[in-house]
């Protein structure tokens, strides 16, 4: 008898609830209200909570993979636009697998990245406003020493 092969389905295939409408109306917000999507963090090291980005491409010839192309152009040059990781193919955030994109969006109100409370409430309102729906902040949050809320996790749904 052969062997039983799992399918994978390439992740640009699976289904997306999230529309492409909605992503762009969370990604405008960034840069209309001039909010940034790393926090308080670099982009590079924001972007190396979520990514491996030493096994991402660099589009620069001059270095070998995204963290030094990225560190270039975001730190040492500061010539990206403010959104290009929306846009960056390497992440392909605006069309990636809902679970990728609300993964990076529950990284945008880390503690670490947004240690701002009111902060965090304004860009759940505007994730929330959108139709993606996070559900009571006080149920994923928790309290840390310095009193802070914490979100330990986050949990999302699609409307």
């Amino acid at each position: 008898m052969g062997e039983v092969m799992p399918m994978s389905i390439p992740l640009e295939d699976t289904p997306k609830e999230i529309s492409e409408v909605t992503r762009r109306a969370i990604i405008d917000h960034f840069g209309v209200a001039n909010i940034s999507w790393a926090g308080r963090l670099q982009d590079d090291e924001f972007l190396s909570r979520l990514y491996d980005l030493t096994k991402r491409p660099s589009f620069d010839h001059r270095y070998k993979d995204a963290a030094g192309d990225i560190y270039q152009h975001c730190v040492r040059n500061n010539d990206w636009d403010s959104g290009w990781v929306f846009y960056d193919r390497r992440f392909n955030l605006l069309h990636a697998p809902d679970a990728e994109f609300l993964q990076f969006l529950c990284e945008t109100l880390h503690p670490i990245v947004r240690p701002s409370d009111d902060e965090v409430t304004d860009l759940l309102a505007v994730y929330n406003g959108s139709g993606c729906q996070a559900p009571d902040p006080a149920s994923s949050c928790s309290i840390r020493p310095s009193g802070r809320a914490a979100h330990s996790h986050c949990t999302w749904t699609i409307m």
